[in-house]
């Protein structure tokens, strides 16, 4: 134990040393990126007759593209996003648009949320009314890569590739013997039976609850898949999931062709032969491909300062407290988001408000004032509708829940109405390794939340009724926000978190759709007719080169630190965020979806 010590802090030092060193370089460097990225931001685009809309699945999708950094972007570490607003956009346009003769899917491994790929996929399927075709070309199809493609006019595979369809399956790791191991106890405070949350620190496997309620919204989740690449292969949905039973990715090609999952094996240079042939061009590199973000840039939005303007306020991430820097994540930061609100409510400008929800929950406090802040926009006499992403749970869904109204796609995960503290005790764990702590107060209650040493009954009855409180004030908020009464909404709430659907059904969520079903929501609300509304998103993401170089040093550090720690470096950082939890949360258990 001494030496692994005194390698853990030899190593923090080296790196500490690393990023000391190499910050004096980076300023260097920062002018050369920053021209290189300016450079690249105004470079015009053309949109020929007979132009095909190019979409690299080979990204991660988000609500909105992520703000470039410049330190990622030096060392080539940028990980390709794309937005989803850019994507349906991009789509939408095209289907009118007699530029543009069809799309090309380019598979890769697309990285989404249930709920974008459904968005996507939708927005595909109307695009295909227009008459204009789509091509689908991949080495091999991901799960997500082929449900996209498979409403593709034509779906092309390497001679030698795979089609991987494996249906759902939730993953969830628990670390009660790794604490136990190295004397850590956790107290937890929760109220809600399906408030799973606190399961992965105080059980070593799964609950039987959070089991039944898993079980249950990847399966219907699955089920909208599943029904939609049958109907889009003309196939059924039984033979979808005797097809996912049976490994499909280690299928024979030529077998994948007589199950219908594709059209024609042949090349990627094949593939472009026939895209040629389609948009009337002699040879491939005379075809003008036009990828989404460029296609995007030349769309004019047609805004006039006569029409009504519904603001689209994307919450996205984890709810926390305070913004903080450098942490590798998107958050949605009560300190900023609640002021932005007030300032939507206050601008004569804005006459609506959709807010786009994609979070999983955080900080019971942050939701609380973001909650406030909504009621102040909604007493505007202003309409405010709420449009849910793959996530609006726990904190998610106590911002939607005063919405006039909610909607959700079909695959999004939503309710776990619950509320939960944690608090880690290493006072086991300090005496394995020599060290006594000794506390010297002017009352006896004088340090409670402090992991050095356990609760005592007195402060783990306050500490509890301070949570129950916590959760009969979300309840109440969910009471008044759905007009239902509160024993109705204790019935559906205990933690437990709903499909769409469902929730639809129990009255959690009001109609089943896409962001843009919500936008002409409250278009409608404001008497608009025939597109006549401008839509302007928030938070603004223009580009500030020294908001990145204020931030740098944060920056440069979390650079170094993932160098370092490799694949551990998504430990560092769940251990940080953990270290700053806020005391009560409102927060999912985090499942992984495979």
């Amino acid at each position: 134990m001494k030496q692994f010590f005194i390698s853990f802090f030899a190593t923090i030092a080296g790196i500490w040393a690393s990023a000391l060193l190499g910050f004096f370089v980076l300023i260097l460097v920062i002018g050369f990126s920053i021209a290189n990225m300016s450079i690249g931001e105004n470079v015009p685009v053309k949109v020929e007759k007979h132009s095909v809309l190019y979409m690299d699945l080979g990204c991660t999708v988000t609500e909105r593209k992520t703000t470039p950094n410049i330190l990622d972007d030096f060392y080539g570490n940028n990980t390709a996003t794309m937005g989803l607003n850019d994507m349906v956009k991009a789509i939408r346009e095209s289907a009118s648009d007699d530029r543009v003769e069809g799309i090309y899917l380019d598979c890769n491994g697309v990285y989404a949320g249930a709920a974008t790929l459904k968005s996507i996929h939708d927005e595909l399927k109307e695009f295909k009314k227009s008459g204009k075709w789509i091509i689908a070309y991949g080495d091999s199809y991901s799960q997500s890569d082929y449900y996209l493609s498979s409403l593709a006019d034509s779906v092309y595979l390497n001679p030698v590739g795979a089609v991987d369809i494996h249906g759902m399956a939730g993953m969830i790791m628990f670390y009660k013997d790794l604490l136990d191991n190295v004397g850590v106890d956790m107290e937890v405070y929760k109220v809600g039976t399906y408030k799973s949350a606190v399961e992965p620190f105080i059980l070593s496997d799964i609950s039987e609850a959070n089991r039944e309620q898993v079980t249950a919204y990847i399966s219907a989740v699955w089920h909208e898949i599943s029904a939609d690449i049958a109907v889009n292969r003309s196939l059924t949905e039984e033979k979808i999931n005797q097809l996912t039973d049976s490994i499909v990715s280690t299928y024979d090609q030529k077998r994948l062709v007589g199950e219908k999952l594709v059209d024609r094996l042949c090349y990627r240079h094949e593939v472009e032969d026939v895209l040629a042939k389609l948009t009337g061009k002699d040879t491939p590199d005379d075809v003008n491909f036009v990828p989404v973000e460029d296609y995007v840039a030349t769309i004019n939005d047609h805004n006039s300062s006569k029409n009504p303007t519904i603001a689209v306020l994307y919450a996205e991430g984890d709810t926390v407290d305070t913004a903080s820097r450098g942490v590798g994540s998107t958050q949605i930061a009560g300190d900023e988001f609640a002021p932005q609100i007030l300032d939507l409510a206050e601008d004569e400008d804005i006459d609506g408000l959709v807010l786009r929800v994609n979070s999983g929950g955080g900080s019971a406090f942050a939701s609380e004032q973001i909650w406030e802040a909504l009621e102040v926009f909604k007493a505007s006499g202003k309409p405010f509708v709420v449009s849910m992403g793959d996530y609006a749970a726990s904190g998610g869904y106590y911002i939607s829940t005063g919405a006039d109204e909610i909607y959700a796609e079909p695959t999004t995960i939503t309710g776990s109405i619950g509320i939960f503290g944690l608090k880690p005790t290493v006072s086991k764990a300090m005496k394995k390794i020599g060290v006594n702590v000794a506390t010297v107060s002017t009352s006896q209650n004088s340090i409670i939340m402090n992991i050095m040493q356990p609760s005592t009954p007195q402060q783990a009855k306050a500490i509890q009724e301070s949570v129950n409180r916590g959760y009969e004030t979300f309840v109440g908020r969910c009471s008044t926000g759905r007009k239902m009464p509160v024993d109705s909404i204790k019935a559906i709430a205990e933690g437990r978190v709903w499909d769409a659907v469902t929730a639809k059904k129990i009255g959690l969520v009001d109609k089943l759709g896409s962001l843009d079903d919500a936008i002409k929501a409250v278009a409608k609300k404001l008497n608009c007719s025939d597109d006549k509304y401008n839509v302007v998103e928030y938070p603004d993401q223009k580009f500030e080169w020294w908001e990145q170089l204020m931030n740098m040093s944060s920056q440069y550090h979390a650079s170094i630190l993932q160098k370092e720690l490799g694949e551990s470096y998504k430990y560092y950082l769940a251990i940080r965020r953990f270290n700053n939890i806020e005391t009560l949360q409102c927060r999912m258990l985090p499942v992984e979806i495979k």
